[in-house]
């Protein structure tokens, strides 16, 4: 008799000792205690090099035809057309990587850029890396060829 009380009593503990206490114990999640570092960037992510072409908005002619391509070794050559007119500008040199490989600048003596680097895109900026937020910032995009 003594022998299935014994029994009957560690079975009641193992019991108990086996009930969740998730109610009563503040458990951390092991998952929610790590903090993710997402090193994708545009710079080592998309396929970026190549020619960009789109037509930007204009003051006083129809439009500004931007033809931009990039080079793997950081260089850029700019072809910039004013619509109807015989104006015509070309610009080469150097980009930098800016803000975390997603933005690109170029700084010459005749071109200030920002550029948003997206897949099959680019995305100009206003002069601070700011997207640009109007009627018109559809046609600040650049598409890729």
């Amino acid at each position: 008799m003594k022998l299935i009380i014994y029994c009957l009593f560690a079975s009641i503990i193992t019991l108990q000792s086996c009930q969740s206490n998730s109610g009563t114990q503040n458990q951390t999640d092991p998952v929610d205690s790590v903090t993710f570092v997402d090193e994708h960037t545009s710079q080592n992510s998309l396929d970026w090099n190549g020619e960009y072409e789109g037509v930007t908005p204009c003051a006083d002619c129809p439009g500004i035809k931007q033809t931009i391509t990039l080079y793997t070794d950081n260089t850029f050559k700019l072809n910039t057309e004013y619509l109807e007119r015989d104006t015509q500008l070309k610009d080469s040199g150097n980009f930098e990587w800016e803000n975390n490989g997603s933005q690109i600048a170029i700084r010459t003596q005749h071109t200030q850029l920002k550029l948003k680097v997206q897949e099959g895109s680019l995305l100009i900026l206003d002069t601070e890396g700011n997207e640009i937020s109007s009627e018109l910032s559809d046609m600040f995009i650049l598409t890729k060829k």
